[in-house]
């Protein structure tokens, strides 16, 4: 029995469909060691339960008192709906069933099956009123997945498909990869992309549409020492972002790191691990072109357990 994230039975949300693992890993590594919530500005003390992939969290911010809130450990995201899920193996099969507070039923089966030099996952589930159907493909080169959802007798919902491959000729440290979603009435969006990387750096951009451009640098220069940056450029806004930042590893435990922005903010951290599933976090954030402005200050205890 498990506690998860909840409150999608009546929409589509497949982690497939969203480039989990596939094209949307690209630049991952820059993204995540930048990211907000590596540089606390509140305080928080947040109490973690994880069983397999998914992560209940209840926190309390002293800004906001009593703030509960429940995290998905795939997605990070968190929601206020609490559900069960019950997962049960059944041969090649895993079906499983949840029910969570606002009384809404979902259930389902996914299975996995070896296709010449590849797997294929195939999952379908169910609930309120709507059929999501997922799919994924992967080899040693090629990764790609589909996902049909929200379908009813009176709509055919969305899709979101990615791809990605390597293992190009001469090019044997490029991925390229692409992205499509839509509806019945067409195509909603797309994305293309490349990454190059080795065992150490990754360099990675992406064109989102026609009109905005991103890009990724992620480089280990020792063990102790990272660093990373991202920005973007729209090209009918003329507006652009930037982020570049650095993370240093004291011991084993403990690790400082530090980040500026184009719009002026610097931002440091402190974090160490007290022991397996305790851990503790401090940060600090300022804007470089309003030096008079006071610092925002956080810090963040999580105590957590396997279940």
């Amino acid at each position: 029995l498990q506690i998860r994230r909840g409150g999608h039975c009546d929409g589509f949300r497949s982690k497939y469909a969203e480039g989990e693992g596939f094209f949307g890993d690209f630049g991952s590594d820059a993204r995540g060691m930048l990211a907000d919530k590596k540089f606390p500005v509140d305080t928080k003390v947040k109490l973690e339960a994880t069983a397999d992939n998914n992560k209940v969290v209840a926190s309390k911010t002293f800004e906001s008192p009593g703030d509960i809130r429940f995290q998905d450990a795939n997605t990070a995201q968190t929601h206020d709906v609490i559900e069960l899920n019950l997962e049960k193996k059944i041969g090649d099969y895993v079906t499983f069933a949840s029910l969570n507070d606002k009384s809404q039923i979902r259930a389902g089966a996914k299975t996995t099956h070896q296709v010449g030099d590849g797997d294929v996952e195939l999952k379908v589930t169910t609930g309120g009123s709507s059929v999501t159907a997922e799919s994924k493909y992967t080899n040693g080169k090629v990764k790609a997945s589909l996902g049909v959802g929200g379908v009813t007798d009176k709509s055919l919902g969305d899709f979101h498909s990615t791809v990605s491959f390597g293992g190009i000729p001469n090019l044997d440290r490029v991925t390229v990869g692409a992205e499509i979603s839509g509806n019945q009435d067409g195509i909603t969006g797309h994305t293309l992309g490349m990454k190059y990387g080795g065992s150490d750096y990754t360099i990675s951009g992406s064109l989102h549409g026609k009109n905005t451009l991103s890009a990724t640098v992620y480089k280990s220069v020792d063990s102790e020492t990272k660093i990373a940056a991202k920005g973007s450029y729209n090209f009918d806004t003329k507006s652009h972002s930037f982020t570049a930042g650095v993370k240093y590893a004291l011991d084993e435990d403990s690790t400082l790191a530090g980040r500026v922005d184009s719009q002026g903010n610097l931002g440091v951290s402190l974090h160490h691990k007290v022991r397996p599933g305790v851990e503790v976090s401090a940060g600090a954030t300022t804007n470089l072109n309003d030096i008079g402005s006071k610092p925002k200050l956080g810090a963040q205890v999580t105590l957590g357990s396997m279940i």
